[in-house]
């Protein structure tokens, strides 16, 4: 049973990445990180990480979720 979890949810996270990458958001958040950079040359990963991270999960719709959950669980 444990590997069947592992499995489904591998499989959920596969088609989630897949979504996000042609939706576009992968490459969005790409952009807004090397902008960071760019702009700041002190800053470190954690730095980055605390600005980028909350404009990039308020990019992703519940859609997205949704319709990654439900329709690739099954």
């Amino acid at each position: 049973m444990e590997s069947t979890l592992k499995a489904q949810i591998q499989k959920i996270s596969n088609n989630l990445n897949e979504k996000l990458l042609r939706d576009g958001w992968m490459d969005e958040v790409r952009r807004m990180t090397m902008d960071e950079i760019s702009s700041n040359k002190s800053t470190n990963y954690a730095d980055i990480l605390a600005k980028i991270e909350p404009q990039a999960l308020s990019m992703y719709t519940s859609g997205t979720c949704f319709y990654v959950l439900c329709y690739y669980s099954h």
